[in-house]
């Protein structure tokens, strides 16, 4: 299985070790304004999705580790493509079985490419505001959202990323409602910035862990122990670039 790759900081790596689980950020939180800074008739589409980010690169990227890595003093983390659970919940995939959409009143799906991978790489391109109109629009008399279109594009600045994402669409359940159209209609937005999801427990158990370039013999130290504690083993990565940064 093919892995994608995310870059960090040690105190994140401890809560992933520690809870299993992997951090969706809603999409009005991420760093570039373009992909989320509008509305259309009232509606604010960034405020139901939420989105990982990661990278298929699997050499290492010295910008990366400078902005996302602590300042090459965090840590690269890599997974199996396929991390997370599918459950079939009345004809439709989701990220959490029937009995937790009941209990915790909202439904998370996931954003299925064309060929139902949970994985979307980033398209870059010369201005992105210029697709919102695929994104949110009017289309036979009623509003819509296209979820798959949203967050699909960002600027050519951030080409360096090499980017792909994992994103899902939560929106609340209101009494017996569990429709997003219904929740688009009467403005009912999510009030919380962002979702964790559990780990399949094999990818858990696989993950890989590379050490930033600058990390100190403290650092190291952290992280073997966390990785002691939480995987039964020490075996992390070392940086091509250990000793070539300051």
């Amino acid at each position: 299985m093919a892995k994608i790759y995310h870059y960090t900081n040690i105190n994140t790596l401890a809560l992933i070790l520690q809870n299993r689980t992997i951090r969706f950020n809603r999409l009005d939180c991420v760093d570039d304004p373009d992909e989320f800074d509008f509305e259309y008739e009232g509606l604010f589409p960034a405020v139901y999705f939420y989105t990982s980010c990661w990278t298929r690169n699997e050499n290492e990227s010295l910008p990366q580790w400078s902005m996302y890595g602590h300042n090459n003093h965090g840590v690269r983390i890599g997974l199996e493509e396929d991390m997370f659970e599918l459950f079939e919940v009345r004809g439709r995939k989701c990220f959490l079985p029937e009995e937790s959409l009941r209990k915790n009143n909202f439904v998370v799906l996931p954003n299925l490419s064309d060929n139902q991978s949970t994985i979307t790489d980033i398209v870059y391109v010369d201005d992105p505001t210029v697709y919102r109109s695929e994104i949110a629009g009017t289309l036979g008399g009623e509003s819509f959202v296209n979820f798959k279109k949203l967050g699909l594009y960002k600027s050519k600045d951030w080409e360096f990323q090499k980017e792909c994402r994992i994103t899902i669409t939560i929106f609340p359940r209101i009494g017996t409602q569990d429709s997003l159209q219904h929740a688009l209609e009467h403005k009912i937005q999510n009030d919380f910035t962002y979702y964790d999801l559990g780990l399949k427990n094999d990818v858990y158990q696989n993950m890989e862990i590379m050490l930033g370039p600058s990390t100190s013999l403290s650092e190291k130290l952290i992280v073997k122990s966390l990785m002691s504690k939480y995987l039964g083993r020490e075996d992390y990565q070392e940086s091509k670039y250990t000793g070539k940064t300051k």
